[in-house]
């Protein structure tokens, strides 16, 4: 027999995968080119799968974050918490090598323009492309939190959850160096507020994901956790919202022939919008948490969280699917 306890957030966690299935075929649907007649179905492959594997990667990224966080700032006086983040980071590591290799693939197949795809080519991708690069050393980070996560689970104290924490944190690193934007004027400044965007994300959604998974079932440790929660993503919202706008209205301005216009009336202006929508919608959704949820639970008192949780985690993985399109879109214009 299941137990409700752990299966509702279990299925609450399943909120970011439908959030980035349901963003990923709406706007790759909309803004994508119409095909020709007699296009190939490969072609479809990559415009739906490229973006949908390229958001999965980020996911798991933001997942070992999460799973990370746990045991260091979260829930910092629970053995039991420790070992169960430590589990759950292994499944997460494999994901990330996973659709990382999965990304280069496609990466490469939607270069070829009709060549055959070989090795040769995969090896072609990763010397002439920062992307190539980047996945490589991504699925080469996952390899390594998988190794140190294995060699933990007998002695958990073997290597500190810090060390393990900044293994994690560096999977955040290569991709948000590469995409359009790196040739510009504002090169410094793109790299830096993407950086930053991509850390304050990925330590919002990887920490409510381990919260709803993980802890929202232990009343105690919930009570505790929930207050530096909420600090982080604070700061997480407005380090999002504040980059998410500089990045934008900079990659629209460092484009020829573009202007402020553009975010309105081009698939670029609209996806950015939409990502523009999501984050309003995580600062009411996290409000509520924070103003209505949190009193109730520090009390004892039912709460509902795990159905709030579970809808601000479908908004993240929503947001998660605009941003790896716009990672995808060669031009503004």
């Amino acid at each position: 027999m299941v137990d409700s306890r752990s299966a509702r957030p279990r299925a609450a966690a399943f909120g970011p995968l439908v959030g980035v299935a349901v963003s990923v075929l709406a706007a790759a649907a909309l803004t994508a080119p119409r095909p020709e007649l007699g296009a190939s179905l490969p072609g479809a492959l990559i415009d739906y799968g490229l973006p949908l594997a390229r958001a999965l990667t980020d996911l798991a990224a933001a997942a070992m974050l999460g799973f990370g966080l746990l045991p260091v700032l979260l829930v910092k006086d629970s053995p039991a918490m420790g070992r169960a983040a430590l589990r759950a980071s292994v499944p997460a590591n494999v994901l990330l090598v996973l659709t990382a290799v999965l990304t280069l693939v496609l990466e490469t197949a939607k270069g070829a323009s009709g060549s055959r795809f070989d090795f040769g080519l995969l090896a072609e991708e990763v010397r002439a492309q920062r992307t190539g690069v980047a996945l490589l050393a991504l699925a080469a980070i996952g390899l390594v939190c998988l190794a140190l996560n294995l060699g933990c689970h007998s002695r958990p104290q073997r290597v500190p959850p810090e060390l393990r924490l900044i293994a994690a944190g560096a999977a955040l690193l290569p991709l948000p160096m590469t995409g359009h934007g790196q040739h510009s004027a504002y090169q410094g400044l793109i790299m830096l507020t993407r950086g930053a965007h991509v850390i304050g994300a990925a330590a919002w959604t990887g920490g409510l994901f381990a919260l709803a998974l993980l802890v929202v079932s232990h009343r105690v440790e919930l009570a505790a956790a929930l207050p530096p929660f909420s600090r982080l993503a604070t700061v997480a919202l407005v380090l999002v919202g504040g980059t998410g706008v500089v990045d934008a209205v900079v990659q629209v301005l460092a484009t020829p022939g573009a202007g402020l216009p553009a975010l309105w009336g081009t698939d670029y202006g609209a996806l950015a919008l939409a990502k523009v929508v999501c984050v309003l919608m995580l600062a009411l959704l996290g409000g509520r948490i924070r103003y209505r949820l949190m009193p109730r639970i520090a009390a004892g008192r039912p709460s509902g969280l795990i159905g709030w949780a579970g809808c601000e985690l479908g908004v993240m993985g929503a947001a998660y699917g605009l941003a790896a399109l716009l990672s995808q879109s060669d031009a503004v214009l």
